[in-house]
């Protein structure tokens, strides 16, 4: 996660991200993500969708 993407998350209050499959490898490299996103914006009181 860039900090572009924080700076969104924890600014702005986006409610949703897009991933796209070329920008992954393997399931847990997308687990990580999400679980890193959620916890980003469990942080600003607002839910996540994946």
């Amino acid at each position: 996660m860039d900090d572009q993407i924080k700076k969104m998350i924890s600014t702005y209050h986006a409610g949703s991200v897009i991933l796209f499959n070329q920008n992954m490898k393997t399931p847990q490299q997308v687990a990580m993500l999400i679980n890193s996103l959620q916890d980003l914006r469990q942080k600003n009181d607002k839910e996540l969708v994946c």
